[in-house]
């Protein structure tokens, strides 16, 4: 009996932390270093703790405009704003260039909802987060990635103005609107040369400005 007690506890604790996700918010706009609670960079720093944890938004949105790049998003996570409190992201600039917005991991499941991701420009052959040959303007797809409701505005880079897709890429109602590539062969929106699906259900595209969008 004592023995079957003591694999019964093994049990239940090991599916109490299995079972354990934790939501990380967001009530700071102004962008800050990772220790600075609430801030958009401190949550994705303690989501990247383990895999399912959820990030949201509360008080008074605002603009995040960032100061220096936000950490990549190394555990399957999902960044859940709504329809009433939409996020925008302002890309930080460097001084080369070269930086995007938000980068998801190889092997992890990102989830994105109601975000605008603004301004970025992710220039090729310089890439901040290994093994990426070439950055999407705004969103680094490593891991199977959905987007929900949002926009891309306003990004540019030589291949995949707004989105460059290593995995599986679904958007859903989803807007680009001003997007570019600084190669005229390359897309303006989305890019992809990997063996992937790239799935997109009731998205608008406005304002292309190369001859390839996707």
């Amino acid at each position: 009996m004592k023995t079957k007690n003591y694999f019964l506890s093994i049990f239940f604790a090991i599916s109490s932390v299995a079972s354990f996700a934790a939501n990380y918010d967001v009530s700071v706009y102004t962008d800050g270093l990772a220790t600075d609670a609430n801030t958009l960079r401190w949550a994705i720093t303690q989501a990247n703790a383990a895999d399912g944890n959820t990030i949201t938004f509360s008080g008074t949105p605002a603009d995040i405009t960032l100061t220096s790049a936000l950490p990549a998003l190394t555990k399957s996570m999902t960044i859940n704003a709504t329809g009433s409190t939409q996020i925008t992201i302002i890309a930080y600039v460097n001084a080369a260039n070269t930086l995007s917005i938000l980068t998801t991991a190889g092997g992890k499941t990102t989830v994105l909802n109601y975000l605008t991701l603004k301004d970025a420009n992710g220039a090729s052959g310089t890439t901040p987060f290994a093994p990426y040959v070439a950055n999407g303007g705004a969103l680094n797809v490593g891991g199977t990635t959905t987007c929900n409701n949002c926009v891309f505005q306003g990004n540019k880079a030589a291949t995949g103005g707004a989105v460059r897709a290593y995995a599986n890429f679904t958007c859903n109602n989803c807007t680009f609107t001003s997007n570019s590539s600084t190669n005229a062969d390359n897309a303006s929106a989305i890019f992809s040369s990997a063996a992937i699906t790239i799935a997109l259900n009731g998205c608008v595209f406005q304002e292309i400005r190369t001859t390839q969008p996707l």
